[in-house]
């Protein structure tokens, strides 16, 4: 389980942020099925939540280089 600890401002984080969340609740609805709908439904939603989680990983990547190069440049100046 991913537990989030920022606050993004821009609307781009907060929308992936977002599309994480929507993927945990395909999760959730996946654990109140039974054991048979749930497989056939993990394997349905397999490569959406991959295709998800992959570009939220680049994104957030992005993210934090951003902050670190701000950081960088923002002790360069002192």
């Amino acid at each position: 389980m991913i537990k989030f600890r920022i606050n993004p401002t821009d609307v781009e984080t907060i929308n992936k942020v977002a599309e994480v969340v929507r993927l945990q609740s395909l999760f959730n609805i996946a654990y109140e099925m039974s054991e048979s709908e749930r497989e056939m439904y993990l394997k349905k939603v397999d490569k959406e939540v991959t295709a998800c989680l992959d570009d939220f990983e680049k994104h957030m990547q992005n993210f934090f280089q951003k902050q670190w190069d701000k950081i960088q440049s923002d002790a360069a100046r002192l």
